[in-house]
């Protein structure tokens, strides 16, 4: 928010911002602006050509899909198998007694396996490769696989038996590949079928789906119409000119390439879709020839109830039936399913029993786990891909973590609510990973979200603050308020810009963050509060200033309440809160990443970005959720295409740039009001960089550094926008249900409802009171307009950086930092810098709140011009890889999680 709105809570960082856009046409760099990118472009060139050493890019390594070749290739064999049993009509006592030597074997070596990890060395030496990465940790496919065929063989006739072990062998190989191969090219599959509500895979396409109808209709047809008829045998369809007295045909009459076409679609259907069904837990190996055979074989009985015939008894051959009497075939039956259960329940005393492994396989499993509090989004990718964990178990801790400081221990306040369809989401993308591999390396890693970032579904009945508690009346999806309880319960029309990005890349959307209430632009207040989260605290010194607006984001983020988060920005509220919190926030250029379905303050200056553990993190986010976006205009005048922002992680990226220290105003203690330990820090700072190879202008001061410091014209874009965009939002939802649709209706509402907007100490509105006194976008609102973009861009940053011939400005994040981007819609990368000493004198911050505090963090800041993201993410880099700040203190006790995979996977 603007300088004159700097509240007492955040002395030292004016300024919190949100983020939308919608409406007006993009304001277009100005040539100046132009001209200054395009030199610092050819000086690059230019340091190239002179022989100044290149930056050589750190990539992040992608995750590719396993194709199973080994398995899938056992898999098929299977079906030959079958057909060759079936002509030559062998023994049936041979292939029970097959089948249960090879249950008896392959059951206790795979309990053995889960318990022992020298034997279970020794078997993925062996046939490890024939098992899925998912099985690793789990049960072995190839049980419920005889289980399932133990069971056609035992119940169904032998032609259906034989037609389901096939659809299992070879439909479920075909719809598997190709939906490896093109699934990516076709929509995904319904929740649900259009007329049966059964559910379908998630991860399922319309490719997959395709392949496997095509092969069940191939096998059907050519099994009875070309295979039966060689063997000879009564089955349950025949052609027409074939003896009818001793097996009569139930499709036969119905003419016999007609009804071979009929049965082919059938039996297609039936195949597409059982492979598709989504049944939980169950193995598809299992659930496959079982409803397959079962659909078959109830199809047949439903046409010969049609026609009135009874089928005689001797045709209906089972292959247990023959030389064998019925009571066996009942014994293989009810073995079948006891060895299920009674499997199962081994598989799961022996997973989640952690007493029964010795001391040294403890230890191995714990470390090979990687740590919540600082697990990376590369980390996590690895051990979801390797088989370690799953993003369902992987949610279910972050819930745990949450729960235990949230609202209970240090009462954090960090998150607003949860998300009901978390779990749901994860289990589908666990299942889509087995299927086609990882989107990007963002599949199924969980994201928090600030509150005032739109996602659908959000008409749930219950305020989900404290959503982590058991309740009968769960909402389908979140809420969007920006902390306001006028907002609780809205609909909003579709998810914003970025959640559809994070969405389409696999994301799981965790919940939601708590924040300063509408992005710090209601009044007076102290930084982190809202009505509908209280006030969120700081994880590295009880009771400390969070910073915002984004205060709950980067709460969460320091602690590992989330793998990552994303913040929202108009003037601070991602860099302050990386400042105090101990992280990587970037910033971006207005109009780099969509605004679209965020509440907003002004289209002018609002940005989203990511608040995470580590450049490299927030460079894969950057990479995601930036791009253009039709719902949002600034988003189409940014350079295409959009950079893989984890090619700037380079550790050498300082060597040979010109870095400037802008100090006029902003290292001024007596105007920033910082402590003057952060200056110390900062002169430390700059030694660094001259360390890795940077060349330090200083000073490189802003023209318009005074200007800045005095200017009210952040104040009048920032009042009139805010009143314009937030009564369009409130227009846009689809219902309210607090009846509110403006802004002036929002101050009544706050005033009428003391008790949840305006408790004790958090009464001030006077920053809505002024918005809505504004008249419109006159004369004085364009001119001020005018005079910011003045001040930040053209007399301001790019007017430093073409004076002194620099690559980008660095200052400490507190003070009056983010004002000249704020205003210029220009990009800031904050890293960590320090802390705060343990004998810094504690400052008041807020009714709750205080800061400076021992323990908290300071934060770095590089500046650049517009869309200069890529060399400040990899400026930042190279200072985070040098010094690993983070890593030199953590919050304090009590707010660190102890919650872990392994107590989610194990047990505590």
């Amino acid at each position: 928010m603007s300088t004159r709105r700097s509240s007492a809570a955040s002395p030292t960082l004016n300024g919190n911002g949100d983020a939308h856009a919608n409406g007006h046409s993009p304001q277009q760099p100005n040539g100046h602006t132009r001209t200054t990118a395009a030199k610092h472009a050819r000086k690059s060139s230019r340091s190239a050509a002179k022989g100044k050493v290149a930056a050589q890019p750190q990539v992040v390594e992608k995750v590719v899909v396993d194709w199973e070749i080994p398995r899938k290739a056992l898999h098929s064999s299977i079906g030959f198998l079958t057909l060759y049993l079936y002509y030559s009509q062998g023994s049936p006592r041979t292939v029970v007694v097959a089948l249960a030597s090879g249950l008896a074997i392959i059951v206790p070596c795979d309990i053995l396996r889960l318990r022992s990890a020298r034997f279970e060395r020794l078997f993925e030496k062996t046939v490890g490769f024939l098992m899925r990465e998912s099985e690793r940790n789990k049960t072995n496919g190839v049980i419920w696989y005889i289980i399932g065929v133990m069971f056609a063989l035992a119940v169904y006739p032998i032609d259906i038996a034989v037609v389901s072990i096939l659809i299992l062998s070879w439909a479920d190989t075909t719809a598997s590949t190709v939906g490896r191969l093109f699934g990516a090219r076709t929509p995904k599959l319904p929740a649900r079928l259009p007329i049966l509500p059964l559910p379908l895979a998630p991860r399922k396409s319309v490719a997959g789906f395709a392949a496997a109808v095509v092969t069940g209709a191939a096998i059907a047809a050519g099994f009875w119409g070309w295979v039966v008829p060689q063997v000879g045998e009564a089955s349950s369809w025949h052609w027409p000119a074939a003896p009818t007295t001793e097996s009569p045909s139930t499709l036969g009459a119905t003419g016999g390439w007609l009804g071979l076409s009929v049965l082919g679609v059938v039996a297609g259907l039936i195949s597409g879709i059982t492979e598709a069904l989504d049944l939980g837990d169950l193995d598809d190996n299992l659930t496959l020839p079982i409803i397959s055979g079962g659909c078959l074989w109830g199809f047949f009985k439903l046409v010969e109830a049609f026609k009135a015939r009874t089928s005689a008894g001797p045709h209906r051959r089972h292959l247990l039936g023959r030389g064998m009497l019925p009571t066996m075939r009942l014994w293989t039956l009810v073995s079948s399913i006891l060895a299920l259960v009674a499997f199962q329940a081994a598989v799961y005393a022996s997973r989640l029993s952690a007493r029964s492994l010795l001391p040294e396989q403890r230890i191995a499993i714990r470390e090979s786990l990687p740590d919540l509090y600082e697990a990376s989004v590369v980390e996590l990718q690895a051990g979801l891909q390797s088989g370690l964990f799953t993003s369902v178990e992987l949610v279910k801790a972050y819930f745990a973590r949450i729960e235990e400081v949230n609202l209970q221990g240090p009462l954090l306040r960090a998150v607003i609510e949860t998300n009901p369809s978390a779990l749901t989401q994860a289990a589908a993308l666990d299942a889509e990973r087995l299927e086609t591999g990882p989107r990007s390396l963002l599949h199924g890693i969980p994201v928090l979200v600030k509150d005032n970032i739109a996602t659908i579904a959000s008409e749930g009945k219950q305020d989900n603050i404290v959503s982590l508690q058991t309740s009968t009346d769960v909402p389908t999806g979140m809420n969007t308020t920006a902390g306001s309880y006028s907002l609780l319960g809205s609909v909003v029309p579709a998810d914003a810009g970025v959640i559809t990005k994070l969405r389409a890349a696999g994301a799981i959307i965790l919940g939601k963050a708590n924040l300063s209430e509408f992005a710090h632009f209601r009044g007076s207040l102290a930084s982190g509060w809202s009505g509908r989260g209280g006030q969120c605290t700081n994880a590295y010194f009880p009771h400390a200033d969070p910073c915002g607006s984004s205060a709950g984001s980067a709460v969460a983020a320091s602690i590992g309440l989330a793998a990552v988060t994303l913040g929202t920005e108009t003037d601070g509220s991602i860099t302050c809160p990386a400042n105090q919190n101990n992280l990587a926030g970037i910033k971006p250029t207005v109009g780099l990443t969509s605004r679209a379905g965020v509440i907003p303050i002004s289209e002018h200056q609002d940005t989203v970005g990511p608040l995470t553990r580590s450049m490299a993190d927030a460079a894969i986010v950057l990479s995601i959720i930036a791009g253009p976006d039709p719902n949002d205009n600034f988003t189409l005048a940014q350079p295409t295409p959009v950079p893989d922002y984890t090619l700037a992680l380079n550790p050498n990226a300082l060597a040979g740039k010109r870095i400037g220290v802008p100090r006029a105003v902003f290292l001024n203690d007596s105007i920033t009001g910082s402590d003057p330990y952060v200056n110390e820090v900062f002169e430390q700072a700059l030694n660094t960089m001259r360390a890795l190879g940077a060349t330090v202008v200083d000073p490189a001061d802003l023209p318009s550094a005074e200007a800045i410091a005095t200017s009210g014209n952040e104040t009048i874009v920032l009042d009139t926008d805010f009143k314009i965009q937030l009564n369009a939002w409130y227009e846009s939802l689809l219902s309210n249900p607090s009846g509110v649709r403006s802004l002036a209706e929002l101050i009544a509402f706050d005033d009428a409802n003391p008790t949840l907007e305006e408790p004790p100490r958090y009464t001030d509105q006077s920053i809505l009171i002024a918005s809505e006194a504004t008249t419109g976008m006159n004369a004085t609102y364009y001119a001020a307009l005018a005079y910011d973009y003045e001040m930040g861009r053209t007399n301001g940053i790019d007017a430093a950086l073409d004076m002194y011939d620099l690559d980008a400005l660095v200052l400490p994040a507190p003070g009056f930092t983010t004002v000249p981007a704020a205003i210029a819609g220009y990009p800031i990368v904050t890293i960590p810098m320090g802390f705060y000493p343990d004998n810094v004198t504690i400052g008041l911050a807020g009714p709750e709140t205080v800061y400076p505090a021992p323990g908290v963090p300071i934060g770095l800041s590089f500046l650049g011009t517009a869309y200069s993201e890529f060399e400040l993410v990899s400026y930042a880099f190279a200072y985070e890889q040098h010094t690993h700040t983070r890593l030199a203190r953590r919050a304090y006790e009590e707010a660190i999680p102890t919650t872990q995979l392994w107590d989610i996977i194990y047990g505590a």
